[in-house]
Formats: structure tokens, sequence, C-alpha cells
């Protein structure tokens, strides 16, 4: 009996031993696990990320294609959140907080874009309708600007601080300049009203703007300042220095984009894309203090204290900046150096090919005209036979026509180079003085 009962103690003391190393574990694997945790989880968010971010994409496309259907010449469509923006100073009633709400051009200040966070379902979108130098009889024609992600914009087009109702006294020209000698652009008759917007700085010439003819436009021109009688004393309205040019609503702006990459594989960079009407009407930017013209599809990014890249994506685009001009077409993109205040520093470099990958995802659908983006340009150097990223004279009969007083091709110690466009009334020679292929000569079109 005692016997038997040392045996059950004996068998309860080793049970009990058993039980202890079992739930003794040693520290090691409890750190290992708790670290194969937390990866685990970390994985499993970033994967969760990644597979919501195309629907983000998705809703965002649809929500800004419904919200914006609708948006008219000289306005700023609030295509999807999140964006923030401010007003001009005497804007009034301004309310731009929701998708589909609608501002004109004239009352916004700035723009502040959110960066594409598939986590909280966000990403900024704005499109902007902008009449730019396009006629007002043209009122279907307008460039589209199209903002996404982390883009900060500011209009540089500064509203009249005064405007005076005029009234001329007998018939009057209204010209392009400020001269007898400057291009007519329409007559105002006799005891006819116009705005002046500004003045010469010894009054003698009022910039105005008035009602065509047939009140469906606006003429925008010069008149002389004894022509017409005013409301106010003219002296209270804005010099204006007539060799600057004179943009409208949004016409010229500065803007920066997010510089981290993008948000999962199917996003696009932060940027805007930027189209012109197709009909060969030309229009002028200012964008960054680089003036723009295009015919075409473009897509920038900027940086303070870095550059601004241009990209065009079809057409043409012709890009000038401290007296510099370059032509890039479609396939190649350009650098235009900025100051930390997103000035134009410097001239723009040489045009030279992109890389399609750069383009994953840019949101062209919600462009008026559909384009399939132009494949890099490739070209043979035409001083060496070499492969370059430079367009070369074998383009030289592309189909795309230069605009007047644009290059077409430059000579100069490192060969020759054709910009991709044709000179459709011939064209002259001029010195070069500035740019990668000074000193030469350039064959500007007539």
């Amino acid at each position: 009996m005692k016997l038997h009962i040392l045996v059950a103690v004996f068998i309860v003391v080793i049970a009990v031993l058993s039980a202890n190393v079992a739930i003794t574990p040693s520290a090691s694997p409890v750190d290992f696990d708790q670290a194969t945790v937390a990866s685990t989880e970390a994985a499993t968010a970033a994967a969760t990320e990644a597979a919501a971010c195309p629907d983000v994409i998705k809703a965002a496309l649809d929500t800004t294609a419904k919200a914006c259907a609708a948006a008219g010449r000289n306005q700023a469509c609030y295509g999807n959140i999140a964006l923030k923006a401010d007003p001009q100073p005497d804007a009034t009633g301004f309310a731009f907080d929701t998708p589909g709400q609608t501002v004109a051009l004239s009352s916004l200040h700035d723009l502040q874009l959110s960066a594409l966070d598939s986590i909280n379902n966000t990403w900024g979108i704005a499109l902007l309708r902008i009449q730019a130098n396009l006629p007002d009889t043209a009122p279907g024609q307008n460039v589209t600007m199209l903002l996404f992600g982390d883009v900060q914009t500011q209009n540089a087009v500064q509203n009249p601080t005064t405007t005076i109702d005029v009234t001329a006294v007998s018939n009057t020209n209204v010209r392009q300049t400020p001269s007898n000698a400057g291009q007519f652009l329409a007559k105002l008759a006799a005891k006819s009203t116009a705005t002046a917007t500004g003045r010469l700085k010894d009054g003698s010439w009022l910039r105005v703007e008035a009602a065509s003819a047939d009140g469906k436009s606006k003429i925008k021109g010069w008149l002389p300042a004894a022509s017409v009688e005013g409301s106010s004393d003219i002296n209270s309205l804005d010099v204006i220095d007539p060799s600057t040019p004179i943009y409208g609503p949004m016409q010229a702006f500065y803007f920066r984009s997010g510089t981290g990459a993008a948000a999962c594989k199917d996003a696009p960079r932060d940027g805007i894309l930027i189209q012109g009407p197709k009909q060969r009407l030309r229009v002028t930017l200012s964008i960054d203090d680089a003036e723009v013209t295009l015919g075409s599809t473009i897509y920038v990014q900027a940086q303070p204290s870095g550059k601004m890249l241009l990209s065009t994506l079809e057409g043409l685009a012709i890009v000038r900046a401290k007296g510099r001009q370059v032509n890039v077409p479609a396939g190649m993109q350009v650098e235009v150096p900025l100051d930390a205040n997103l000035k134009a520093s410097g001239p723009p470099a040489l045009p030279h090919s992109y890389k399609l990958s750069d383009f994953t995802g840019l949101p062209l659908s919600l462009l008026p005209t559909n384009i399939t983006i132009t494949r890099p340009f490739v070209a043979q150097a035409a001083s060496t036979g070499k492969t370059s990223s430079a367009p070369a004279s074998s383009n030289s009969g592309s189909s795309t026509v230069c605009p007047s007083g644009v290059f077409q091709a430059e000579t100069g110690p490192k060969g020759r180079v054709s910009y991709g466009c044709t000179c459709a009334n011939g064209f002259h020679i001029v010195q070069i003085t500035q740019g990668p292929f000074a000193p030469g000569t350039a064959e500007q079109c007539n």
C-alpha cells in the first residue's frame, strides 16, 4: 500500500515538472514570433493598400468624369477629394470644397491637391478649362488642364486693381498695341461703352475690353485716352507695360509637383496634363515663368530649386525661357531650371527622348481628345550618323507645321538638328548666340 502511494506521488511530481518545462519557453522564440507577426502585418497592410489602389484610381476618375462633364470656359472644377482652394482677395461667395463644384478661374488664387492615398480613398483631382489666347468666337475651343496628386498651383494673373467704364466720344479704333500704327482690331462706335483695365504710364492710351459688334465676344486692346470719357480719374488705373504679355485667367501660373514615387504600380506620378485644341489653334501659357506654346498634349512636373520637366506626348510644344527657344516634338521632353520660387532661372536644355514607363497610369481618359502617347523619339545625328535622342534632319519632312517665328532647325559646332516640324511658308536664316548649338545659325519660319 505504502509502495503504491510512493509511486503515485512520484508520478505526480514528474507530471508537474514536465508541465513547468512545457509552459516556460525560452525568450528567443517569443521575440521571433513577435517580429514575424509585425512583419506579416506590415506586408499584409502593404498588400491590402496595393490591391485597393486600382479601385481608388478608377473611382476617382469616374467621379471626376461625371462631376466635371459640364465645366465651361474659364472655370475650375473640383474633381475628386481632397483639395484646398484659396480665392482671390476680391472674390465673393467663393465655395470650392465638394466634387462637382465650379468657380471662375478669375476668382481662384491657388490650389493644393492631395497625393494618392488608397487607405483613406483620396486622390486630389481638379480640371480647368482655360481660354488662354483663343478667340471668343470659338467658345467650344479651350485648353484643358488636369491636375492630379500632390500638386500645388498659384494663379500668376493678377486681376486689375481698378476698372473704369468709358464712353467713346466719337468713332474710334481699338488696336492690338498702343499706337496708331498698331494692328486694327475693331471699331468702337460713338457713345458705345467699354471697360478700361489699365493705362500707359503717361495716360495717353487705355487698355480696354469691349463687346464685339454682334455682342457674342469681347474685344481686348488699346485706344487713345482722348477718344473716350470716363466716369472716374484714369490715373487710378494700373500702369501697364505694353511689351509685357497680357494673360487671361490662369493662362500664367506657378506650380510644383510631388517628388515621391508613384503610390502603386498602376498610379501616375503627380503632375499636370495640358491639352490644347486640335484644330491647329496654338495657345500660349506661362508656366513657372517659361513661355510654352502648344497645339498638343503635354505632361509637366516641377520642383523648386530643381527643374520643370515638360514631355510632349503628341503634337509639338515650343518652350522659351531666358532668351532661348526650343522645339519639343512628340516623343521628347525638355528641362527648364527653376529657382526656389519656381521661376525659370535659366534657358531650356536640349530636348531628349523620354521613357514610356514614366507615364504609367496617366489619366488620359479625362482629356477631351483621346490620344496615344507617342513612342520615344530616337533619330540619327546628322553630323556623325550615331544614334541620338535629339531630333535629326531626317525628320524635317514631318507633317507637323512649325508656327511662324519658331526654329525649324539649328546648325552649329555640334552639327545640325531638326525639330520635327516644317516651315509652311519657308524660312530665313538667323544667328544664334545662346544654347547648345551656339554659335551658329537657325532656320526661323516666316
